[in-house]
């Protein structure tokens, strides 16, 4: 530091470069565990009950010369074209439910690719950013773990609802047209795969203000090259709908599916979405109601954010997110399945605002009143999380009990807010011991530094568990359970090619 200034130069770029190193490393090791995780739930992770469904859709193909529902009378889809046929040719390999769900593994570290490179374009310390990276994580395998390994077009559609946050993002920072267009393609393309396909609109309708400054500076050639760009997405939109049909027929299978109570509700009975979410039952497991409680989290850390500074990388997620709960109520079905494709949306919404909250200054008061909210509000997440249970439908671990009474999981009622506030404790007596040692921290300021580290690390801390504890779980059954038919074994034979599923384990009573 006493030599020249380009000697001075060269010990900066040093540093920057030993620190670069660093974030390199710890981003390779987060990507191998997200990867280990997915593939770790692609092969032991239970089957969601519509997987049957979808197959037996792609597999009528073959007789009926089109996508029709087996179980109502032949009919069409009215949307999912691109859907069924993504699986259509994954089935002409194989129909082994390990195989059929080998693309949709694809397509969640494409997501997770995506979702990290969102966030590292942020601007933060680096020290904030590592407690960010590991909530992007936990949020993103919590919505993984909960809905998207499956065949249901829920992945699809939180894959395409991430491409349009990237580039509405990067047109935002650079005002490009190209990437305005892929946004708006991949809006359209999701709309065509489900009704809940809608919510990938939400990051367009978010960035409304910064499309109508863009064609303002532009002057008429920008606005008509936004109706332009809305004409070619209706095109899309239309060949996508009717690229196996006609408009009659469209409308005879869509009025044959509204025959049906459940496929004809409207926003007033968005209610008993989370109504089956909080009741006994199969969408009641700790994972899939943490998937809804933790992001909940991030919208009100947003909602009571004291400076309404605008930033568009950070608010975008966020703001994506409860748009696009509000657009999913709107939607003729009320399956808490579907809300796997908010996924995407609800991982870097957690991310994002921790990363804020850490941006803020150690000590203030802003922040540590902020970072009391979010360890209050990620007990009472954990609470309702835990009181669910471990059933995720058939043939699937059906013995296990984590609600209200006691636990099963390590003999503690994770169900209560005691042991999560006894952990709270056991971290400040920590930071106390710690910063009685160094005796540099005053009491005050060890109390500061654990608000701050509590605050942007609880929220992953208790996905983490949560996430530990589902996939110990369905790991450890596979491997103890008693001879007889389980998924991880048939996946486990259908690698080598002698299955015959569970006809192999099926016990014949002998009649004499």
């Amino acid at each position: 530091l006493r030599g020249s200034g380009r000697e001075r130069t060269w010990v900066r770029l040093g540093a920057t470069g030993a620190a670069a190193r660093r974030v390199a490393r710890s981003l390779l090791w987060l990507d191998a565990v997200v990867v280990f995780a997915l593939g770790a739930w692609w092969f032991f992770g239970p089957v969601i009950y519509d997987d049957g469904w979808y197959l037996s859709t792609v597999l009528n193909f073959r007789t009926s010369g089109s996508f029709s529902n087996y179980y109502i009378y032949d009919a069409q889809f009215p949307l999912g074209f691109l859907h069924e046929l993504f699986h259509f040719v994954a089935s002409r390999v194989s129909t082994s439910l390990l195989w059929m769900r080998f693309p949709v593994l694809l397509m969640g570290v494409a997501m997770w690719a995506l979702l990290r490179w969102y966030l590292e374009r942020l601007r933060g310390d680096p020290r904030v950013g590592m407690a960010s990276r590991v909530a992007l994580a936990s949020a993103f395998l919590l919505a993984w773990f909960a809905w998207l390994s499956t065949l249901r077009p829920e992945p699809m559609v939180a894959l395409l609802s991430v491409v349009v946050l990237v580039s509405i993002l990067r047109f935002s920072h650079t005002g490009a047209l190209g990437h305005l267009t892929v946004g708006v393609l991949a809006a359209t393309i999701s709309v065509t795969l489900h009704p809940a396909g809608v919510i990938a609109v939400a990051p367009v309708l978010v960035a409304v203000p910064t499309l109508w400054r863009w064609a303002q500076q532009r002057g008429s050639v920008g606005f008509i090259t936004l109706v332009a760009l809305g004409l070619v997405a209706a095109a899309v939109l239309v060949q996508l709908v009717m690229a196996d049909t006609d408009l009659e027929k469209w409308r005879q299978s869509r009025d044959l599916f509204t025959t049906s109570e459940v496929n004809r509700l409207s926003w007033r009975d968005e209610l008993q979405r989370y109504q089956l979410l909080f009741e006994p039952g199969l969408y009641t497991t700790v994972v899939r109601r943490g998937s809804v409680v933790f992001p909940a989290v991030a919208v009100v850390v947003f909602v009571t954010r004291p400076v309404r500074r605008q930033d568009a990388g950070f608010d975008l997620p966020v703001m994506s997110l409860v748009v696009g709960a509000v657009l999913m109520a709107f939607t003729p079905s009320k399956w808490p399945l579907q809300l796997g494709a908010l996924g995407g949306f609800a991982a870097l919404a957690v991310a994002t605002e921790l990363r804020r909250l850490g941006l803020e200054t150690a000590g203030s008061k802003s922040r540590n009143r902020r970072s009391v909210l979010v360890l209050g509000a990620t007990v009472v997440a954990s609470v309702i999380a835990w009181r669910g249970g471990a059933d995720f439908g058939p043939l699937t671990v059906l013995e296990v009990e984590f609600g209200r009474g006691g636990s099963q999981f390590l003999g503690v009622d994770l169900s209560s807010p005691w042991p999560w506030l006894l952990l709270a404790a056991v971290a400040l007596i920590a930071c106390a011991v710690v910063a009685a040692l160094r005796r540099r921290l005053t009491a005050r300021a060890a109390v500061d530094r654990w608000l701050a580290l509590s605050g942007i690390w609880a929220v992953p801390a208790a996905v983490g568990v949560v996430l530990a504890a589902t996939l110990s779980l369905f790991v450890a059954d596979a491997i103890a359970r008693s001879p007889g038919w389980s998924l991880p074994r048939q996946n486990s034979d259908d690698l080598t090619g002698h299955t015959c599923g569970m006809a192999d384990d099926i016990g014949v009573a002998d009649p004499t």
